[in-house]
């Protein structure tokens, strides 16, 4: 029986094509597993062939629960390079608007022979929703290496490229970028330089060029810059454009010279914590307003391509404008919170982060969102309401992202330091622990030297002993003091209470899975109206 050629459109053949598909895969990862497979289950590609075959028309039926699946379809793909034809096909069935929630994951296999599979349904996606694929695309392009073979892949992203090109979305790009401290982009230069001067590559220096006009872009070219980038251009356009000409001509000794000048950089050239004025930053975002922008050319609010419905991108909301404001926040790279102000006339809050490149967290915020929806259909957790507070994350570059700002919260350790007895036994309990891993290195030896002696010497019932020994320590309620203060009755506290315990657990059993580590008490923001907690900041992941 063709599965492909029936046109039952139910949700309980739905329900079957995905029970078939996640059946045989399972069949399939074991047999993987095994190295082989026995004779009478058939080949591994029928298998993958059955896989793809399902879960496609499913999706072409409309289910969203075979959308979560699309993933692991595209690794067979990779996998089993037989099942390309006759995926080309499955793939031009399916509405094109259940892709966009996978369109890094997609644009990323554009270079692999993979990529020949996908580029008619990344045509599709980028003459209907060319504003979701932009980004997506151009961090893509950032790491693509074509092969010979692969010449009409290049060809045809080319022809996509010039589809989804805007000027107006380059120049927000630039000009978001720009809300960076120049002291900060130049120092990444600098890093850039040094990662490449080394190595003899073929493309070295068409990227050193490139990295410099960048730069030069951003921050030595005055027209619309806003007053910190002026400022930067006039006192230091002169030495840098010296030392660098054009980029390409840099050499080692001139590399050494530019460092030495970027190491006189003070902290008196990043911009002060608090709130400013935008157009001391960028004069183009300031003067903003889509009333003087042709409607081709206007902007949307970004992160509005969510995949969960067929969009129609001229009802979507566009950016009327950029409130006056910007809040330069003190961690080490000044991230600023701007504000756009919808058509809609409502604001839209944003934390712009440059010199970063943000997909990691935009991952986990993916996996966090299939995650929700996997709760959702577990009575347990529907029944309590648990679920992970998840935010946009929109990457613009591998060096530029915007992140939904999060109103209404704050830090886990600032509400935590409402009690004056917490900062100074939360610094005594580092200290101790500092002690504690020292004790395993050797004499003289830092903090970070002596850690790797301790991962390896360290037995598991010292460190509990210690840990519990610290923990005795500091037996006080103070996030239990925060909250009684933050509500005005007990059934109030009571609710907080429960809210703020079931996302932390459901955090961090989904960050377990994961493989989140690195976190600190910075890292988790609680919600002032819920006490629910919110995870940043997933710097490392999937170790």
């Amino acid at each position: 029986m063709n599965l492909h050629s029936l046109q039952i459109d139910s949700e309980s053949f739905q329900k079957g094509l995905i029970n078939i598909g996640m059946f045989v895969d399972a069949t399939l990862r074991a047999s993987e597993l095994e190295g082989s497979v026995k004779e009478e289950l058939g080949k591994q590609s029928e298998f993958a062939r059955l896989i793809m075959t399902s879960i496609l028309r499913a999706m072409t039926l409309g289910s969203f629960e075979a959308i979560e699946f699309f993933p692991r379809l595209l690794q067979l793909l990779s996998e089993y390079p037989e099942l390309h034809q006759n995926c080309i096909k499955l793939l031009d069935d399916c509405p094109c608007w259940m892709f966009l929630r996978w369109l890094p994951q997609l644009t990323a296999q554009l270079d692999k022979s993979s990529g020949s599979v996908l580029l008619p349904l990344i045509s599709r996606i980028a003459k209907r929703f060319p504003n979701a694929l932009r980004y997506p695309l151009s961090i893509s392009c950032e790491q693509y290496s074509f092969s010979s073979d692969m010449s009409r892949n290049e060809q045809a992203v080319e022809r996509i490229k010039r589809i989804v090109q805007s000027d107006s979305y380059d120049r927000l790009a630039l000009e978001l970028r720009r809300l960076e401290d120049p002291v900060h982009v130049f120092k990444d230069l600098c890093d850039r330089f040094e990662s490449l001067i080394g190595p003899s590559l073929p493309t070295k220096k068409v990227a050193m060029k490139q990295a410099y006009a960048e730069f030069k872009q951003i921050c030595l070219e005055q027209r619309q810059a806003g007053l910190l980038i002026k400022k930067f251009a006039e006192k230091h356009t002169t030495k840098i454009a010296g030392i660098c000409g054009s980029g390409d001509t840099l050499d080692a000794k001139k590399l050494k010279e530019l460092v030495s000048y970027r190491d006189k950089f003070g902290a008196e050239a990043e911009s002060k914590p608090g709130k400013n004025l935008l157009k001391s930053f960028s004069v183009w975002l300031d003067e903003y307003q889509s009333a003087n922008v042709n409607a081709a050319s206007q902007l949307e609010i970004p992160g509005q391509y969510t995949g969960d419905f067929d969009h129609n991108p001229a009802d979507h909301v566009k950016i009327s404008s950029f409130d006056a404001n910007v809040l330069v926040m003190s961690s080490m790279r000044r991230p600023k919170k701007i504000v756009m102000v919808g058509t809609d006339e409502k604001e839209y809050p944003w934390l712009v982060k440059g010199g970063e490149d943000l997909r990691l967290d935009q991952r986990i915020e993916q996996m966090f969102g299939i995650m929700n929806e996997l709760m959702l259909r577990n009575p347990y957790c529907a029944r309590n309401r648990i679920s992970l507070a998840t935010y946009k994350v929109i990457p613009m570059s591998t060096s530029l992202g915007i992140i939904e700002w999060v109103d209404g919260t704050k830090p886990l350790k600032s509400c935590l330091s409402e009690s004056p007895l917490f900062e100074k036994r939360f610094q005594d309990s580092l200290s101790a622990y500092g002690e504690f891993v020292q004790r395993h290195g050797k004499s003289g030896q830092s903090f970070v030297a002596s850690y790797d002696l301790f991962l390896q010497t360290a037995s598991s019932k010292n460190v509990i002993d210690n840990i519990r020994s610290i923990w005795n320590k500091n037996r006080d309620s103070y996030l239990r003091e925060f909250f009684i203060k933050l509500t005005r009755s007990p059934e109030a506290f009571f609710h907080i209470r429960s809210e703020f315990a079931n996302s932390l657990s459901a955090l961090n059993i989904c960050s377990y899975f994961l493989g989140i580590g690195g976190r600190h008490l910075d890292n988790f923001l609680v919600d002032l109206k819920s006490g629910r907690i919110v995870g940043i900041d997933f710097g490392h992941a999937f170790g």
